[in-house]
């Protein structure tokens, strides 16, 4: 595959990842579609030979192995010592809390790899994923902030439906983004 083409199919599979993402506001079981095309995606740039491309994967899968391994860290694991089933002690409440934040910081995560992966394109792709950065760093602030035990029924509603369409919109920012340097990996800005 050429040179074009290993970004190509990168920057492709990191778009139609935030596409998932977006989507997965109304289909839940897409998140995790959306992350294994992110993980696709993160080889791919991995193996181009453009430095920050090849930097942004390496970074992306780095975080992936990371959280994999935090969640192993934080899983209770049953083992067979033959004469019967042995669970080990709960996990630790910092690897479940720092799980916990990895996974609040996996959108940021995905879009700073892209905004890195992109950097050299065009900048009308680079100023959406800069938008998609935004609205995710806002997006993990209000989900820190806002306590839906403090308020009403109702106002927690509003609060969860503002959050996902926020959340929504900086995805398909993102998705607009990668597609729009997959659409023109030669290009340089």
């Amino acid at each position: 595959m050429t040179r074009t083409g290993v970004l190509r199919a990168g920057y492709g599979g990191l778009g139609l990842a935030f596409a998932g993402l977006a989507a997965s506001i109304y289909v839940e079981a897409l998140v995790l579609p959306a992350f294994l095309l992110a993980l696709v995606g993160g080889v791919l740039l991995a193996f181009s030979d453009d430095p920050l491309p090849k930097w942004a994967g390496i970074v992306l899968l780095s975080y992936f192995v990371f959280t994999v391994l935090v969640f192993v860290a934080a899983t209770p694991i049953t083992i067979d010592k033959g004469d019967g089933y042995f669970i080990n002690a709960a996990p630790m409440d910092v690897a479940r809390a720092a799980f916990d934040w990895l996974v609040l910081a996996a959108p940021l995560m995905l879009v700073g790899a892209a905004l890195l992966g992109a950097w050299e394109r065009e900048m009308p792709a680079r100023i959406l994923l800069f938008g998609a950065l935004a609205g995710f760093l806002l997006v993990a602030v209000l989900s820190v902030a806002l306590r839906p035990q403090d308020v009403s029924f109702e106002e927690a509603e509003r609060q969860g439906s503002l959050t996902r369409t926020l959340f929504a919109v900086s995805s398909a920012a993102g998705a607009a983004g990668m597609l729009w340097a997959a659409a023109r990996p030669d290009e340089l800005a």
